[in-house]
């Protein structure tokens, strides 16, 4: 459908009741649905044909024609396409065919590079079809997800995708994973609860299970009450089509340079043929060489300089799996100064892991830091990970490669604990099968599970879940080293504080207990408290590192999650999100009191943004794009998507981020490994130096040209260079020795220094005055090396042949006196060290020996075999003018860098462990 049927629908939709905030009876009513029988199939089929499928937005590939037509929008490009015709009007059909092929060639490399990329990013995004268990006509069926409508219902088990959006209508311990939506690591308890406020925020609607989720444990029955575009997830496509994309820095760099090359194209063919016209020259022959002095000044060689430079930074991004949708953005990624990161799913793994454990005992018992700490010395550790093998709902399989669990987050690192300290959760079950399970309730907020021994009958009870609520059933404790207690009113009240500390971390903690004999109730004095384990979702592999990174480039990274601050802020300093800086924590439930300007301004502080919705990301990014920042985000959900759209570089981590992420990302990271983002800022950062450097020389030289013909002009019936001649003098220096500047390798700090400011443009004003003086210094060389010429041959082809090689050679020496950026002088042993522009200039060398080598050619540019004192003038001139422009380029880049050296982020330790004693015999494996 289209966008704006999408947005009705969407409309539509935040019109409909509040789901959550009625009773399940009334939800049922309100869609005629039947909770026993489910939907008949004829019913069925009519809800589909009027809301339509149920699928968001699919991004439609790009059409050939749109990328080739986008090779062609640059100004600079329009410049040598209007030169072109300009050519042709006055009779340079050469011109035209040689600068339209330069124009060619360009589009024939943006075209190949971005539609290459183009078909990887469609394989990746693609959606996959999905069957999902429903009720119709009273039997339970498996169906097309795209065929679910408004009434049905669905069946949830555990791995179960969410397909639409459904109130429940009944559940027993259901768990979902709400991340890709909300942003929230934790799984969200649901159940058909009473109705909740209708102003309740998404993430806390417990009787309400939204598309783009799955079920973690449990099961349940929920009507679906919003498919396609009416669901949270397609209203939040929805938002994200309707949010526009701004240009990269180059684009608008570009298109800023284009229109100073038209400006000063004009200029120059006005004073061009005014100071010819002055000094009695012909009105016609002025005009045509004043057009051919307009097409000399477009340089040829920027379009294909910047469309190789980038289509050879994007091959190498893609080869260290970085996906790059548009050539541009490979250099937006070196101009970010500030880069957003969603939490889960980006900077976290969006998994648990265990982190530390708290056992009881005398002095405050024994802290322990998983898993360098765990050496098997303490009994009760023992326990504690028997009861959590034994109350789990995990499944292990051999999938040939070993073990393979299936099963929630939470139980799944409990029991990988477990099998790790030395436990084996088959002779466990094998020893004490289960007999009845307690699901965790919004009451009960804990898991039983109840046990009986094989050999001799006896019972046992294992208890996990709360840890407030487990200490407050039980009755004793168990020390580190094995000793059973009384829970005296002090230890209960620290065991408690200890919980709370594990919280205070950012970690989900968890308390452990079981009782032995045969109890009656969660009550009985036999429950005995073991410990309490706090659980996180992991770092990524390469965050911490990234963010150094991220400091010593001068780039702020900032978090934007839905999670609570707490757990955010437990992320933020273990990665060192704030760097030298205090860490500053804003929760979202503070945004809506901001105005605009004041937001702006906190953005520019604030480290971590919490409980942030999908239109509060929004929200912050174009705050921090207000002050004229280029901002950067990085996510892998649904949620992320309208702000990912409407950041200046959008970046989507991993195949399995949502489709929403990758259909607006312009770049995607194929592997979770978001080290690469700091190697694409350096390519960024190269790409960016290196094309400064190419349109630096590019402007130097073709300005020199002009200079040369403004005073050439100038005098009485002095001999003016050809437009054959100007534009074989571009052909030859322009596009081989700016490609090689392209193919400069990295500066040694780029990595060490801030990132350009969003306002300063591709070359600043400091950077044109010192074009402008390099360019006088070659057009006087080249025009001392003119008066040679003229002293000796007088006016005519052997004094043109004579300035035709100065300027050559001066241009082509001035490549080496261009490898340098902002960042240090050339060096001696550097001077040749960029082999690819040394082989640019002797292929240029070769080229500009072809007219005296092929008499039809020297013919059409009008000049004349040079004589031996000819040569060691031109090689004169070059050799002087680079000299002089040697000394200014040393003069201009004379300061150095400091650089701050990164410290080290400390390392915590705690204290050592002892060995446990164990509820089964020990299984002889190594523990941790």
């Amino acid at each position: 459908p289209s966008a704006k049927a999408a947005r009705r629908i969407g409309e539509e939709a935040l019109e409909s009741p509040a789901w959550h905030a009625m009773s399940v009876e009334a939800v049922v009513a309100s869609l005629a649905s039947d909770v026993k029988q489910g939907l008949s199939s004829s019913e069925a089929r009519r809800r589909l044909d009027e809301h339509g499928p149920n699928k968001g937005f699919e991004r439609p590939p790009t059409s050939t024609l749109a990328l080739v037509g986008r090779q062609f929008t640059s100004l600079p490009v329009g410049l040598l396409l209007g030169a072109s015709v300009v050519s042709l009007s006055t009779g340079g059909a050469i011109d035209a065919v040689v600068t339209l092929a330069v124009v060619g060639i360009n589009a024939a490399i943006g075209y190949g590079t971005e539609s290459g990329s183009e078909r990887i990013i469609r394989g990746m995004t693609r959606r996959q079809a999905l069957a999902v268990p429903v009720l119709r006509d009273g039997a339970e069926l498996f169906i097309d997800q795209e065929d679910i409508v408004p009434g049905d219902v669905l069946i949830l088990r555990p791995a179960t995708v969410v397909a639409a959006d459904a109130r429940l209508i009944e559940s027993d311990g259901l768990f979902t994973n709400e991340a890709l939506l909300t942003g929230e690591s934790e799984p969200a308890e649901k159940g058909p609860t009473r109705p909740c406020l209708a102003s309740e925020v998404l993430s806390q609607r417990r009787n309400m299970v939204y598309q783009g989720s799955f079920v973690v444990s449990g099961s349940a029955c929920a009507v679906v009450t919003a498919t396609g575009f009416g669901t949270e997830t397609g209203r939040i496509e929805t938002a994200a089509r309707d949010v526009s994309t701004p240009r990269t820095p180059l684009e608008r760099d570009l298109d800023d340079l284009g229109g100073q090359l038209a400006v000063l194209s004009l200029v120059a063919c006005g004073a061009f043929f005014a100071a010819g016209y002055l000094r009695g020259r012909t009105w016609l022959s002025m005009m045509k060489s004043a057009l051919a002095l307009a097409v000399a000044a477009v340089p040829e060689g920027l379009p294909a300089t910047a469309t190789t430079t980038l289509a050879l930074g994007l091959r190498e991004l893609r080869r260290k799996g970085v996906i790059v949708r548009r050539l541009e953005a490979v250099e937006g990624l070196g101009s970010l100064q500030v880069i957003c990161f969603d939490k889960t799913g980006t900077l976290t793994e969006n998994r648990m892991q265990l982190d530390r454990l708290h056992l009881p005992g005398p002095d405050g018992g024994v802290a322990l830091s998983w898993p360098r700490e765990i050496d098997g010395a303490h009994s009760s550790l023992r326990r504690l990970f028997e009861i959590a093998a034994l109350c789990s709902e995990v499944k292990l399989s051999d999938n040939g490669q070993g073990v393979e669990l299936t099963g929630s987050a939470t139980e799944t690192a409990l029991v990988e604990g477990a099998i790790a300290f030395g436990v084996s959760p088959a002779s466990l079950h094998g020893e004490w099968p289960r007999t009845r399970l307690q699901y965790r309730s919004e009451q009960k907020r804990f898991m039983a599970s109840y046990h009986k021994d094989r050999a001799n009958g006896s019972g046992l009870v294992a208890i996990k879940g709360d840890p407030h609520q487990v200490l407050a059933r039980c009755r004793r404790v168990m020390a580190a080293d094995g000793t059973l207690s009384a829970l005296t009113r002090g230890l209960r009240r620290e065991l408690a504080g200890y919980s709370n500390d594990l919280a205070g971390r950012g970690l989900r903690v968890l308390g452990f207990a079981y009782a032995e004999g045969a109890p009656t109730s969660l009550t009985d004095e036999r429950l005995v408290w073991v410990g309490a384990a706090g659980l996180k979702d992991p770092i990524v592999n390469g965050a911490k590192h990234l963010v150094e990174r991220l400091h010593r480039a001068g780039v702020r990274p900032v978090m934007i999650t839905g999670d609570q601050a707490a757990t955010a802020e437990a992320v933020a300093k273990e990665i060192g999100l704030s760097g030298s800086e205090s860490l500053h924590v804003l929760d979202s439930t503070a945004l809506d009191k901001l105005s605009p300007e004041l937001l702006s301004a906190i953005a520019r502080r604030a480290h971590v943004f919490a409980r942030v919705p999908p239109t509060k990301k929004l929200l912050i990014v174009r705050a921090l794009q207000s002050e004229r920042l280029t901002v950067g985000m990085i996510g892998d959900g649904f949620n992320d998507a309208p702000a990912l759209k409407a950041a200046d570089i959008a970046i989507a981590v991993g195949t399995e981020s949502a489709t929403a992420a990758r259909d607006v990302a312009d770049v995607i990271i194929a592997e979770k490994g978001l080290a690469v983002v700091a190697d694409g800022i350096e390519q960024g950062r190269t790409i960016l130096s290196n094309i400064r450097k190419s349109v630096h020389y590019l402007m130097s030289t073709n300005l020199s040209e002009i200079l040369v013909l403004l005073a050439e002009a100038l005098r009485q019936n002095d001999v003016l260079e050809s437009p054959m001649e100007l534009l074989w003098i571009n052909l030859v220096t322009d596009v081989l020795p700016s490609l090689g500047l392209a193919l400069e390798p990295s500066e040694r700090f780029v990595m060490s220094v801030p990132p350009r400011s969003a306002d300063e443009p591709l070359l600043t004003a400091r950077d044109l005055r010192h074009s402008a003086t390099e360019a006088a210094v070659i057009a006087a060389a080249a025009l001392g090396a003119h008066g040679y010429g003229l002293a000796r041959y007088g006016a005519g082809p052997q004094t043109r042949t004579v300035t035709f090689l100065s300027l050559v050679a001066t241009q082509l020496l001035h490549a080496l006196a261009c490898r340098h950026d902002r960042f240090q002088p050339l060096g001696g042993r550097s001077l040749f060290g960029n082999a690819p522009l040394n082989a640019a200039i002797l292929g240029s060398a070769g080229l500009q020996a072809l007219p005296f080598l092929v008499p039809p050619l020297r013919r059409l540019l009008g000049i004349s075999p040079p004589q031996p004192m000819d040569l060691g003038v031109a090689a004169l001139a070059g050799l002087a003018a680079f000299a002089a422009n040697e000394s200014l380029l040393a003069y201009r880049t004379s300061g150095r860098i400091n650089i701050s050296p990164i410290r080290p982020a400390g390392i915590e330790i705690t204290s050592a462990s002892k060995q446990p004693r164990p509820f089964a015999p020990d299984t002889g494996r190594p523990h941790a």
